[in-house]
Formats: C-alpha cells, structure tokens, sequence
C-alpha cells in the first residue's frame, strides 16, 4: 500500500506496471523473466506496455526500454530504441514482439526491421487561449493560471489534416485554513456583521468574513458559515467553514438551520435542479431549494448557492447558504486527436500543457498480427494472415483508432462507423451500428462505446461477455479481457461482466474515482484512480494484483 502519483497503468499476463507523473515505472507480480524488475535509473517514461513476461517503456526522448523476455530472449533493461529515435508509440503482443511508430511516418520492429514506411507525420501544432471570461492571448505556451480556456491542436502533417478543439479549466486551489476566528458576541437583533472576527490563520492571504452578513441570529448559541476569501482570488477558490456566535436577547427574526441538507451528485450539462436535495432540518416548517435552479456547474466539487424558505413566509425570513455538490465530468472525448490532461489541473504555478496520446493508432493482437493508423486515415496490417487478419477493405478511409483480437480485426472511423476484417466466426457489429467514438477486443468479442455512453457488444458470448447490463448509461471507457467485459462510468466507478474464471468480476467494494482501466488478457484488471493511486482486482497468484 501508499503506491501514489499514477498517471498510467498495463497489465500484462502476470505482472502489472504503474506509470508515475514523475516518469518513473513501478512493477509487481511474476517476475520469473524479470518483467517485474524496473532497470535502476529509469525515469522520464511517457508511455508503458505489457506482455505475458515482458515489459517495456517509452521515454520522452524517443528511447524504448525493455526488461523481461521477449519473443528474442531476456531484455533485462536492453534499449530497444536509441533517444531521438524518434518513436512516438508502441504495442506489444503477449509474446512481446514489439511495434514501434516513428515520427517519421515508419513502422519498425523492435530490432529495427522496417514493417511499414509512409504512415505519416503525426506532429500537432497547439494553440491555448483564454475563454469564458478567461483573459489569455492565443499561444503556444499553456496556461498557468486557473481559468477557462480553448485548446485547439492541429495536424501539421500535410497528408492527415485534422484539428480538434477541446475547452478545459484550470481549477482554482483551495487555501487550508489553520485557525478559525473567534466572533465577538452580538446583542438580541444585531446581524452577523455587527460582530467582529479574530484571530483566523490561513495558508494564504486574504480575510474572514460572514457568509451572510445580513443574517440575524437567534438568541443563545448558534454556529455560523463564514467564508475565507483569498487575496489572489483567481487562483485560489474561497474557503468556508463554521464558527460558534453568542448573541443575547430576546427572539430573533430569522429561523436556524439545525441540519444541512445533502446534494446529490448530478453529471456536467445537468442542472442544479436535477440533484434532489436530501436530509435537512430547521428551527420552522419549511423547504431547501436551490437559490439558481437553472444553472448548469462546471465538473468538479464547489459549494452552491441553497435556500431555505419557511412555510410561513410572512413570518419568517429566507435563508441562503453554501452546499457542496459534485458535478462529474460525464463528457466522452470526441474522434480525431485523444488528448491526455496534465497530471493536475488544479494551481500550483506550473504550466497546464496537453499532449496528444496515440496509443489507440497502434494495436496488437495476442497471436502474432498488428494494426497500424496512418497520418491519412488508412490501417497498415502485418504478421499473421491465417484467418485474413491482415486483408484491410480496400477503400478503407478515415481511421481514427484500430483494435487487433485474436484472429480479426477493427477499425473506428472518424464518422462513428466500425469496419471489421479477418475471422468471422467470431460474429460481425449489429447493422447499423453508428455514432461510436471508442472501441476494445476481448481475445474473441468485441466492444463499442458510442457517444450517448452506451455499450454495444458483439462476438463469442460464451461466458457472457457480450450481455451488456441493462441500464448501463454514462460510460466513459471500455476494456475487454479474454472472456470479460469492463465499463468506466463518469462517475469514477466500474461495471463488469461476464466471466469470473479467476475474480475479475470481483470489483472491490466502494471503488469510485476511477480514470482509467487497463484489462489483461489472463491476469489481473488494473484502475488507476484520479488522486494517483492504483487498485488491482481478478488473477493473483504471483502478486500482479497486490499494489505495492
């Protein structure tokens, strides 16, 4: 336990890897080839990939790295690549024959053969600017600042032109607060802004003030919201917590809230008055709404604006105050250019650059083929051609991802529609299939995620693989294992279905905050949480799934 920091994961047959937003790699399970066994020094990793005993790492350089056995022998940190090889992406089969993409448009085996030339280019122009009331010149130099901003990455390579434009925010950070305040006592009928506050520490700078000044309290002992309210307040969000008040008098005119209630998580577009608030309790008859029904929140957790309204109104005050409520970002990542984040998006005075992720241009499959996306939109195949793996449609054109199972083969086009190749037997797409943004292979099943969150699946249904759960809605992400089927939901949980042969349907009880999956073949089924730390589930018998 205390494994933190992750950014990326791989499981491979019995072993599984954590990328680190350090660069650095950490490995467990089987390390009978020494696939568990990270070379001392290795840092700056971009990008991982596993086999059944073998391991390998990208580096930002361009330099591939391997330990374990591959399909030539043991590894044992060998360089596959040298830096500035200019490799950009990689795929490993289980045996561990590696494929390498170049920057320059070729295709390689991992002891340099040549398997493809004229892929393409794939180097992207970006280009920040500010948005929603967001100051910031258009530039190439990401933003530091919170804010909302537009990111638009280009294809600079002249034969694949495409671009995609994707709105982020840099989320303000939240200030801890040391010391509370003491307020001074208040007499009968005085406001909260009568009293004074003292003594509060902070971790910035900025000041104490009442949340609702011109609330009066109630006679006797209340507690009272006050909110911290940070100097650089565009960067840091303000704080709220609670403080004791003693005023003295007689009956004042506004009711208490003796409970607050509790907001239900909603999905970004949502409402606000599409989350139920529940629970809550005052000193009068009465009902807590939002004070903005309409609004929509941005994804994340901040604190809205609640009213409580007495059901005698003529008699007793309004009150409003803040609630937290969870907005989850339920937005599937449109074709064309997948973007990986920075590993924080919230202020910390570092800049907030994007990359582009190209794991989904390059697949291999468990026995021996490889699929390719090239920079115009066309899939190079090689390796095994027994069941016409290999044999693309002729005419076939704008790929934007492809997928390798075990003796077929899948491409998504940018328009949403799937085109499958090599063995049949193993079932075809329902007709009509239309509006997928994300695909996966089970060794003999297939998977879709289309853009309203649902999942299709399709192929060997034996265990059960291709019955997805009724219901199942606001999915994010899919991953297929040999006879199991997994869903990424936007609200950082997982679904799972089909076989149980070794637990991989033994989800842990309570996992939440999810980001990423990745799913083995035979061995474990890796999460990778959004604070960094990784849960593993399913085949243990070499500790590939006990997280150090």
């Amino acid at each position: 336990a205390g494994l933190s920091g992750v950014v990326a994961i791989a499981a491979g047959g019995n072993h599984t890897l954590a990328l680190k937003s350090d660069g650095t790699v950490v490995a467990w399970g089987n390390n009978s080839g020494g696939q568990a066994t990270v070379p001392a020094g290795l840092s700056g990793v971009v990008a991982l990939t596993a086999g059944f005993s073998s391991s390998f790492a990208l580096k930002s350089d361009g330099t591939v790295v391997g330990f374990g056995m591959s399909s030539s022998g043991p590894m044992a940190g060998r360089q596959i690549a040298a830096p500035g090889s200019g490799v950009v992406a990689f795929s490993s089969d289980a045996n561990g024959n590696l494929r390498l993409l170049k920057a320059d448009g070729t295709v390689t085996a991992a002891d340099g053969t040549s398997l493809a030339t004229g892929i393409g280019f794939f180097a992207y122009s970006f280009s920040y600017a500010g948005r929603a009331g967001t100051t910031y010149a258009a530039s190439s130099s990401a933003p530091t600042n919170a804010g909302s901003y537009t990111l638009t990455v280009t294809s600079t390579d002249p034969t694949y032109s495409t671009s995609r434009t994707i709105d982020f925010t840099i989320a303000k950070a939240t200030p801890t607060i040391t010391t509370l305040p003491q307020s001074s006592i208040l007499a009968e009928g005085q406001a909260l802004s009568a009293a004074v506050l003292d003594g509060g520490v902070a971790s910035v700078p900025g000041t104490f003030t009442f949340s609702a000044p011109a609330f009066v309290p109630s006679a006797g002992t209340t507690t009272q919201e006050i909110t911290f309210t940070p100097t650089d307040s565009v960067n840091y969000n303000a704080v709220t917590r609670t403080v004791t008040v003693l005023s003295q008098g007689t009956n004042a005119s506004l009711p208490t809230i003796l409970s607050l209630p509790t907001a239900a998580a909603i999905t970004f577009g949502q409402r606000l008055q599409a989350s139920t608030l529940s629970g809550g309790s005052a000193s009068v008859p009465g009902t807590f709404v939002y004070s903005s029904r309409l609004t929509v929140p941005n994804p994340g957790t901040a604190r809205q604006s609640v009213t409580f309204i007495p059901a005698d109104i003529a008699s007793y005050q309004a009150v409003t105050f803040l609630l937290p409520l969870t907005v989850y970002d339920g937005i599937v990542s449109p074709l064309n250019i997948p973007l990986v984040p920075p590993t924080s998006l919230t202020y910390d005075g570092s800049p907030k650059a994007f990359r582009v992720a190209r794991g989904s241009l390059v697949s291999s499959g468990n026995y021996g083929h490889f699929l390719v996306v090239k920079s115009d939109g066309t899939v190079g195949a090689f390796g095994d051609n027994s069941t016409g793996q290999l044999n693309v449609p002729a005419g076939l054109t704008g790929v934007v991802a492809v997928a390798a199972g075990e003796s077929s083969s899948m491409a998504l086009k940018a328009d949403g529609t799937v085109v499958e190749w090599g063995a049949s037997w193993m079932g075809t797409a329902p007709a009509g299939l239309s509006g997928v943004v994300a695909i996966a292979r089970g060794n003999i099943h297939a998977l879709a995620l289309k853009s309203d969150g649902t999942v299709v699946a399709w192929g060997n249904n034996s265990y059960g693989q291709c019955n997805v759960p009724a219901g199942l809605t606001g999915v994010v992400a899919i991953a297929g294992s040999v006879s199991s089927s997994f869903a990424l939901k936007s609200d950082g949980t997982v679904v799972a279905w089909g076989t149980n042969s070794y637990g991989q349907m033994d989800i842990p009880a309570g996992l939440s905050g999810v980001v990423a999956l990745s799913a083995s073949s035979y061995g474990p089924i890796a999460a990778l949480k959004s604070d960094g730390t990784v849960v593993c589930w399913g085949k243990n018998d070499s500790g590939q799934a006990t997280v150090p």
